[in-house]
């Protein structure tokens, strides 16, 4: 989970800025801060928190070689605009890992003398993201509002199992055309 963020500017000052450029950097810097500040953002070094054990455990060795950002499933990479640049230079890719938002969980069970560990890992996708008044159904796209992939894994042992739900707003109306 992303406890805390730091701001690292690309200029050591502003003063080549006039004075309508500072204002929006001041505003920017301010929008900026607030995401950031957004709690359920989560990262990993070792695990692909942007695709489910089933799309993970079924792709190929090629898939998984290839560094997280390249091979991330975009419906879910929060901060994939920012790490665009990232993906053009071979050296410093590996360092670009993708954030999702979300929830993520993780425990050990004890049943039966059977240690199991479980985790939850719900997925917020990027588009259409918002309120649920102010941000519902379908696109012409087909991406829905508020659309939610929730992961349940289960693991014992070196044996896994997962259960995916989605979670999107859609409205959904009948009309009867039997009366015309």
């Amino acid at each position: 989970k992303v406890k805390t963020t730091e701001i690292i500017p690309y200029a050591r000052n502003t003063s080549h800025l006039n004075e309508y450029q500072l204002k929006y950097n001041e505003k920017y810097l301010s929008m900026l801060a607030v995401v950031l500040r957004t709690e359920s953002f989560y990262f990993s070094y070792t695990y692909d928190l942007t695709h489910t054990l089933q799309r993970l455990q079924t792709s190929s060795p090629d898939f998984h070689s290839t560094p997280f950002i390249e091979r991330a499933d975009e419906r879910f990479v929060w901060n994939r605009y920012l790490l665009r640049q990232f993906s053009n230079n071979p050296s410093i890719i590996r360092f670009a890992l993708p954030l999702i938002h979300g929830f993520i969980a993780i425990g050990k069970l004890d049943i039966n003398e059977n240690s199991f560990t479980y985790g939850v890992i719900s997925r917020r996708s990027t588009y259409r993201a918002g309120t649920r008044l102010f941000i519902r159904g379908i696109d012409n796209d087909g991406k829905v509002a508020n659309f939610v992939e929730t992961e349940q894994i289960l693991q014992l042992d070196d044996v896994a199992c997962s259960y995916v739900q989605n979670y999107a707003d859609l409205n959904f109306e009948v009309q009867d055309n039997s009366i015309v």
